[in-house]
This record gives structure tokens, C-alpha cells and sequence, in this order.
């Protein structure tokens, strides 16, 4: 949930995944009410609603899969590169570069027609 998510514990995932050290992580981050609307904000421009506390996952935009440095990780896990998406949509978009919510809601309208 959201509303347990801080920086430090943000940082610490990052350092545990990357071997980035703590003092790397970017210092101009967010404070964690700041990075908890942000991401809010992100769920809202998707869906359309509010969050409301249900499930989420805490998506990379840009998946990390296409990192090939240490800096690229690093840039790639930024604030501004992540977003609040449902199970479903993040699973069904894992590491691609060409998925969005705007081409499923087509596919899906595509589909109720037939």
C-alpha cells in the first residue's frame, strides 16, 4: 500500500537490486508525502479516478530491463520514471518499451464491438 511507502525504504530496494550505495541515490528525492501524491497522481492520469487503496504495483516507466549501466539504472530509478498501475496492466506490460494504458482501452472498446 501507498501509504507505508517512504524513501528510505525506496533507496534501501534500490541499493539491495542495483549495489547502488544509499549516498547515491539522488538527493533532490522527494519527501515521502510528496513522492506518495506523485505517485497518486501518476494512478489518477492512468485511470481516470482516485486512488482508493486498492492493489497496486509501483511500475518503471521506462523498464530497468533496458539498462545497461550502473547510470542508467540510476536515471531510470528516478521518481519521474515511476507510476502506479494496476497488477494486470504491470504484468501485461513487464519489460516492453511500446505498452500503454491509451492501446488497451482501444483494444478492449475493439473488442466489446464485435
Amino acid at each position: 500500500m501507498v501509504d507505508s511507502v517512504n524513501v528510505k525504504s525506496v533507496a534501501k530496494f534500490i541499493d539491495s537490486r542495483t549495489k547502488i550505495k544509499l549516498e547515491k541515490v539522488r538527493k533532490d528525492m522527494l519527501k515521502p508525502e510528496e513522492f506518495k501524491e506523485y505517485l497518486e497522481n501518476t494512478f489518477f492520469n492512468n485511470y481516470g479516478y482516485k486512488y482508493n487503496g486498492e492493489d497496486i504495483h509501483i511500475d518503471h516507466i521506462t523498464p530497468l530491463a533496458t539498462a545497461t549501466t550502473i547510470k542508467e539504472v540510476e536515471k531510470l530509478c528516478y521518481y519521474t520514471n515511476l507510476q502506479m498501475l494496476k497488477p494486470e496492466d504491470n504484468l501485461e506490460k513487464g519489460k516492453k518499451l511500446d505498452w500503454s494504458l491509451d492501446e488497451k482501452r482501444e483494444e478492449n472498446k475493439e473488442g466489446k464491438k464485435e
